[in-house]
């Protein structure tokens, strides 16, 4: 078999979001840090690596809890977690 040239052809597909895996960010003291966060089908396979920044505010807010910035990014990114 061979490999054929084509023009271009946009193909849409849809996929469904399952899980997501917060991976370490990039923090700069006192300021923000920057959350890569996997978007993962349920299967575990990646959709798409997404990130989100924290400041500000919300920042300030987070403290010692993670449970915080779990919930901050889901809802950032229009996410709910399930039970």
């Amino acid at each position: 078999m061979s490999i054929i040239n084509v023009q271009n052809k946009e193909v849409v597909t849809t996929q469904t979001i399952s899980q997501v895996e917060i991976l370490e960010g990039n923090i700069q003291l006192g300021q923000s840090v920057r959350f890569p966060v996997k978007l993962l089908d349920a299967s575990s396979k990646l959709i798409s690596i997404e990130f989100v920044e924290v400041s500000g505010d919300d920042y300030a807010s987070w403290g010692t809890d993670d449970t915080y910035i779990n919930n901050l990014v889901l809802t950032t990114l229009g996410l709910t977690a399930s039970v």
